[in-house]
C-alpha cells in the first residue's frame, strides 16, 4: 500500500520500533497498525519540574525563579526539579547508546518540546539558553540521522531547516 509522503501513516513505515516518553500512554494507533513495537523510555521523558509540577503558568509568572529559569536554561533548574542540562545529558546518552547498539535500525522517538530542543541544540553545538529559538510544534516531526558521532537533522514535513552537522568527536 502506498501512502502519500507526509501522511501520518508514511511516518511509521520503515521504523524498527517506536520509543515513547513515559509521561503519557501513546494514543496514536499508526505504529501498532503497521506492526511496530511501541516501547516506553524514561530517558526521553519530559523535564521533571519539581515544585512547579501541576501549577498553572499564570501562577508561576510572579515567581522570580520561574522568570530566571526561562531566561537562563543552561544554569537554572526548577525548585527540586531537573535542569535542562540534565535532560540533555540523559537524552544524548540514550541516543548515543541507541546508535551504538542499533546502528542499522531506524527508530522513532516520541518525546516533548524542551527535551527535543535540547537534543537539537546539542547536535548544533549551541547553548541551552537558545532553547526558545527552536520551534517544535505539537505533533511535529524532527528527524536526526545519527551515525558514528555525527548527525544530520532534516525536517520531513516543514523544511524549516536542512543542515549538516559536523562530526562532534574527532579522533
Amino acid at each position: 500500500m502506498n501512502w502519500p509522503a507526509g501522511s501520518p501513516a508514511a511516518d511509521w513505515i520503515g521504523f524498527t520500533a517506536v520509543l515513547w516518553s513515559v509521561l503519557r500512554k501513546p494514543r496514536c494507533r499508526w505504529p501498532k497498525k503497521f506492526g511496530k513495537e511501541v516501547l516506553t523510555a524514561s530517558a526521553i521523558g519530559e523535564i521533571q519540574f519539581g515544585d512547579w509540577t501541576g501549577k498553572l503558568l499564570k501562577e508561576l509568572d510572579a515567581d522570580p525563579h520561574w522568570q530566571q529559569w526561562n531566561l537562563c536554561r543552561s544554569h537554572c533548574r526548577p525548585p527540586r526539579g531537573e535542569s535542562l542540562l540534565e535532560v540533555q545529558c540523559r537524552f544524548v546518552t540514550f541516543l548515543q547508546e541507541l546508535c551504538e547498539t542499533h546502528s542499522e535500525e531506524k527508530i522513532a522517538l516520541v518525546s516533548h518540546g524542551d527535551p527535543i530542543r535540547s537534543i537539537l541544540l546539542y547536535y548544533l553545538g549551541l547553548s541551552l539558553d537558545l532553547v526558545h529559538r527552536l520551534e517544535i510544534s505539537p505533533a511535529s516531526v524532527s528527524i536526526l540521522k545519527l551515525a558514528h558521532c555525527s548527525a544530520q537533522q532534516v525536517n520531513k514535513r516543514k523544511n524549516y531547516h536542512k543542515f549538516k552537522l559536523e562530526q562532534l568527536n574527532k579522533k
